[in-house]
Order: structure tokens, then sequence, then C-alpha cells
């Protein structure tokens, strides 16, 4: 079965830029390493079908006219700058990583302009649920029509790590629990980080609150 990492937004504006923070920055050997690790195969020292997304957060010149531009005035992020791309030797890793690696199945990046991605959900539901049978049943005493169809989940696991983890940490763990019902979601404690340590200890409660593993 797969395991997936999820990277979220660990890029230059989220670390150095814009809405950089310190914590941030601390992250960075330890994102590369386990990135690493995903991308030779490897979870925990053992062999294991693995995938990793990193969710890109996006803006263009309108921000500002955006709803969320209204409640936090400051671009970033913009598309196709340097503050866009993502962070340090876990971004350099990548690059090498995607020149080395023409035809790559394993890695992608997905845009999004908000705390959360639909794309990401839509991308975990099409990897989890392969299915196998459908069956159409109906009661007499029913006027509706009952269908049910029959899955096979093909995601084990899915490790989540980035910035901030109130933000969009925390939204795109419970997009992850909502796609995939039935695989097992960690968020890495030590490998996530919020400008505010308060709001980073409190969304690990609420996550754990919902049956995500913080690890």
């Amino acid at each position: 079965m797969k395991k997936i990492l999820i990277i979220v937004d660990y890029q230059n504006d989220f670390v150095t830029g814009s809405l950089g923070f310190e914590k941030a920055k601390t992250l960075d050997s330890k994102i590369s390493n386990l990135l690493n690790d995903y991308l030779n195969g490897t979870v925990d020292g053992k062999t294991e079908d693995t995938y990793v997304f990193l969710t890109m957060d996006t803006h263009f010149d309108d921000y500002l006219k955006t709803e969320e531009g209204k409640n936090l005035p400051i671009l970033h992020c913009k598309k196709d700058t340097k503050s866009w791309e993502v962070y340090g030797k876990t971004g350099i890793l990548l690059k090498e990583y995607l020149n080395n690696n023409p035809q790559n199945k394993k890695v992608e990046f997905i845009c999004k302009n908000t705390f959360g991605s639909n794309i990401l959900m839509q991308k975990l539901q099409q990897m989890d649920k392969l299915q196998i049978s459908n069956e159409s049943k109906s009661n007499s005493d029913d006027t509706e029509q009952m269908n049910k169809a029959y899955y096979e989940h093909n995601i084990e696991e899915i490790t989540l790590v980035g910035v901030v983890t109130n933000m969009c940490v925390i939204s795109n763990a419970i997009i992850s629990k909502t796609a995939c019902t039935n695989s097992h979601i960690i968020v890495k404690k030590d490998l996530c980080a919020s400008f505010d340590d308060k709001l980073h200890d409190m969304a690990l409660e609420v996550m754990k609150n919902m049956h995500i593993e913080i690890k």
C-alpha cells in the first residue's frame, strides 16, 4: 500500500520572506532528510511504495482584492517568483531529484490559492479508492434506491509536515482525513511550525481530537 508525504507550503516567503519567521528555518534539515527517504522509497527504514505532494501557496497581482488579501493584506508567494519557490535544502533536493528523474511519477506540486486544497483532496481520493465492484439495492418499503460501491483502499498512511501549523497544515490534514477515511494520518509536530507557539499547540490538539496522530 502507498505511503504519502505532504509538504505544506514550505516556500521562501513563509521562511525568510514577507511572512517568514525564525522557527520555519529550523525545519529545513529535518524536512529535507524526510523527503530524501520518501524519494528513495523508504519510511522508518523499510522499503515502501512512496509518493510526495507539495502544496504551493500561489498568488497573483490581484491578491489584495481577494478575500484572503482583505484579511491578510501582504502579497506573498507570487507565482513563478523566488519567493514562491521551495525553501533551502528541501528545494535543492527536489530540483536535483527532478533533474535526474525526467519521467518522475513520485513527486507532484499542487498550487492552491487558499489554506486548503480541493485539488489535493481529489488527488488523494483518486489514489486511494480503486472501485472494484458496484451493487445496487432496492427496498420495496423505500422509495429510494440505495447504491453501494465497494472500494479497495490503496493509501495506508499520509504524513504531513510544513507551515503554518494552525493555518495550512491543519487545513490540509483535515482534507487528507476527509479524502482518505481509512488511511492513517500523521502530523509530525517537530517538522511543523507557526509564528505563534500557542496556536501551534492548539492546532495540534485539535488535530489529535480528530484522530490524527501527532508524532
